[in-house]
């Protein structure tokens, strides 16, 4: 897959959800906005959060810095989008569709239209139930509404329980990558689903 190709891609599958959104029962997904910053520190400021999702911040600058790249922006090769739940209208969580570079230099997606995702909750609402809600959606979204062929995620070898939450949204292992992280390689494990596993789960057959 060419870098001309990944950004036409990602730029298709951004479009999409901007112009259509996405939402379920309990949450919507929307482009973040500068009313955002207070719910985004909130949660990226999480030690735990951190840990399992690869972030670092030794600063509020530097957690002002990744806010900045969450807004939307037309130059930036991830796209980010605010995860709202509709009970309080807080922004609980982020979910961000980018294609990484094992993707781009992986043969078997030459061919093929499909992103990566990465995503993180605030504490205080994990083991609800929200992100598998938010992950099957947006899974849905693309595989089956809009026909793409495959959706990627991944997480550190240690999150069992983001793990368990790419299982139970039918993703399944197809490789591992090191993440350098704090002068330290982590293990991850990149999970995909292919639309067709994914339109026969939804049909049953």
């Amino acid at each position: 897959m060419t870098e001309e190709k990944a950004k036409e891609i990602l730029k298709e599958a951004s479009e999409y959800v901007l112009a259509e959104g996405i939402e379920t029962e309990r949450v919507l997904l929307r482009p973040f906005c500068e009313e955002d910053k207070a719910d985004f520190f909130e949660l990226v400021s999480s030690r735990e959060v951190q840990r399992l999702t690869g972030m670092s911040f030794k600063s509020k600058a530097d957690m002002s810095e990744a806010f900045l790249k969450c807004l939307p922006k037309s130059d930036v090769p991830t796209r980010h989008f605010a995860i709202v739940y509709k009970k309080d209208r807080r922004v609980v969580g982020e979910i961000s569709i980018a294609i990484y570079p094992f993707i781009k230099s992986e043969g078997m997606f030459d061919d093929k239209r499909g992103v990566s995702l990465s995503f993180e909750l605030n504490e205080n609402y994990q083991k609800k139930g929200i992100m598998t809600e938010v992950l099957n959606a947006v899974i849905d979204f693309l595989l089956v509404s809009h026909d793409f062929d495959f959706v990627n995620a991944g997480y550190f070898e240690f999150n069992e329980g983001s793990k368990r939450l790419q299982e139970k949204c039918g993703m399944k292992h197809w490789m591992d990558h090191i993440f350098p992280f704090e002068g330290k390689n982590i293990m991850t494990k990149e999970m995909i689903v292919w639309k067709e596993e994914r339109r026969n789960a939804r049909t049953g057959n």
